[in-house]
């Protein structure tokens, strides 16, 4: 899939969703902030986590817990 992320402002991302119906899901996606690589999924799978690094190294955003989980539950089972 494709779209635009809010990371500062709108970027586009490309990304690639794998869904497991009795299992969840998980989304990996790309996109850039001046110019450098950030890469990074989202994934269901009883628990909701985000990690996303920049140049693939650096951690940009890495969430769990009650909040992830309940956000990451609607979206698998839209």
């Amino acid at each position: 899939m494709q779209g635009r992320i809010k990371l500062g402002s709108w970027r586009p991302f490309h990304a690639r969703q794998v869904l497991a119906p009795t299992a969840g899901y998980v989304g990996a996606a790309s996109t850039r902030f001046h110019g450098l690589p950030v890469v990074g999924y989202d994934r269901y799978t009883r628990t909701g986590e985000m990690r996303w690094l920049l140049c693939g190294m650096l951690p940009v955003v890495r969430e769990t817990g009650a909040e992830v989980t309940l956000s990451a539950a609607s979206v698998a089972w839209l």
